[in-house]
């Protein structure tokens, strides 16, 4: 025992004279060199002196204690020296900057040609993993995935000014006219539920103990929804309608609504159904531009009745 330890302490007094040796003559400078790059220099000093692994790992460990290199570290860089290795520092990982920076291309083209592909195409496409293209996406691009929002119509730069521009007709007619907004009736048809099915938590009974569990049939929701067709002003309803099974809302039937929304009208608004200075009603009929509200025969049933309309954007829209 005493022998090993003398032997290890003439091997390291050595080795100290040994990197003296090398600061002096210039070759590294120990004091600012990163510890396992010293490690590793000493483990090249001592396998070029023919020592073994054993000895090597066991004189690492007196000097350097727990930040030692591990046995496999200490037999991998020992084989690497054998094997003519002459360099102690890690070799240069020049790939990986550039491999990155082809990730981070081939994502940002992949999106410009198509925004709406998931993670796992895109790692298909370029081969990479999917968790490189999910950081890719959201730490280098800085890019979050949105669903769009639904509207009802996209309208052109022409058809939006055409609906501002009618807006600031009604909108002046409101304070230039202090009754315009009394004397609008508002007419339109809605798709509206008419089945509702109870809940099983709905259902549930207070029973007294040991009564058994009440029996319920399921019914059949035949018939989901069905058209509503309401016409109302600033006081209330005045007419409301569902539409017959196997009816369609056409122009003739639009014209039937119209000669029942002017009796109701007539009893329930008798003021609107006066007539002006230049014979119209003072009621004022307002609904949109769908194809049974500007056919013809809605328009000629519209002008016998002297009943006016209030403007509305005409212009086709887009689906």
């Amino acid at each position: 025992m005493h022998v090993r330890c003398l032997s290890c302490s003439v091997l390291l007094f050595i080795l100290t004279l040994f990197v003296f040796v090398l600061v002096e003559f210039g070759v590294f400078i120990v004091g600012g060199m990163d510890q396992h790059l010293e490690q590793r220099t000493n483990i090249k000093f001592m396998s070029q002196s023919g020592k073994s692994l054993t000895k090597i790992w066991r004189c690492l460990q007196q000097v350097y204690g727990g930040s030692a290199l591990s046995y496999p570290q200490v037999h991998t860089w020992q084989k690497r020296f054998q094997q003519g290795r002459a360099e102690v520092k890690d070799n240069p990982c020049s790939g990986c900057p550039a491999t990155r920076l082809r990730h981070i291309t081939a994502v940002r083209n992949s999106l410009q040609q198509d925004s709406r592909k998931t993670v796992q195409e895109i790692s298909s496409e370029i081969g990479a993993a999917p968790s490189t293209v999910f950081k890719v996406i959201k730490k280098d691009l800085n890019m979050k995935k949105l669903s769009p929002k639904f509207i009802p119509h996209l309208l052109s730069n022409q058809q939006k000014a055409f609906r501002v521009a009618r807006c600031l007709e009604n909108l002046d007619l409101v304070h230039t006219v202090p009754w315009f907004l009394d004397r609008i009736v508002t007419g339109d048809e809605t798709w509206v539920s008419v089945f509702h099915q109870e809940t099983k938590f709905e259902s549930c009974q207070w029973l007294t103990k040991g009564s058994g569990r009440p029996m319920k049939a399921v019914k059949s929701n035949s018939v989901r929804k069905t058209m509503l067709i309401l016409f109302h002003d600033s006081y209330g309803v005045i007419l409301l309608e569902f539409l017959p099974r196997g009816k369609t809302v056409d122009a003739d039937f639009y014209c039937d609504v119209l000669r029942r929304l002017k009796e109701q009208i007539r009893h329930k608004r008798p003021g609107l159904w006066q007539r002006d200075e230049e014979g119209y009603r003072t009621v004022l009929l307002h609904h949109d531009n769908a194809t049974p509200h500007t056919a013809m025969p809605t328009l000629a049933l519209l002008g016998e009745s002297g009943i006016n309309i209030v403007t509305h954007p005409t212009p086709p829209l887009q689906s």
